[in-house]
Formats: C-alpha cells, structure tokens, sequence
C-alpha cells in the first residue's frame, strides 16, 4: 500500500507542477509587447517551452495514475488524492 500511495504522491504533485508551468507560460505570453490575441497566442502557449513541459508532466502522471487505480480502487486512491492536493496547496 505505501508504494500506491508515493505513487499518488507523485501524481499530485506532478499535476499541481504542470499547472504552475502552464501559469507560468501564460504569464510570459501576457507580458510580451504587443500582447498576442487570437491565434498567435495560441501558437505562442503550443511553443511555449513550459506548457511542452508541463504536457510531458502530466502524461507521466496520468500513466503512474492508471498504475495507482489498477492496484487499488478509485474511491480511495481518489481520497488520497484529494486530500494531498489540500495539503500541498
């Protein structure tokens, strides 16, 4: 049961990580001059070095995700989860 739960441990901290690279990205895009609109700001988050990072990130936790609910069941791999993700915001 302990490698399941470092295993959601991983998970959750991967999943807040790709969402602060995103932030993080989204920002730099902001603080361009001129602010790119429409699909120039699109292109420019696709290229953005951290939002690639962050998608890597988060497909590897997924995989490890599907690794934690094959061992154990979802509810409670989910409750762990959830519970890590309050403590570590």
């Amino acid at each position: 049961m302990w490698k399941e739960i470092l295993m959601i441990v991983f998970v959750t901290c991967s999943t807040l990580g790709s969402q602060l690279l995103v932030k993080r990205a989204v920002t730099e895009i902001a603080m361009r001059e001129p602010v790119p609109s429409g699909l120039q700001w699109l292109l420019a988050a696709c290229l953005s070095p951290n939002v690639i990072t962050a998608v890597a990130i988060q497909g590897i936790g997924f995989v490890v995700w599907v690794v934690v609910v094959s061992r154990i069941k979802l509810g409670v791999a989910f409750a762990i989860s959830g519970s890590f993700f309050y403590i570590l915001i």
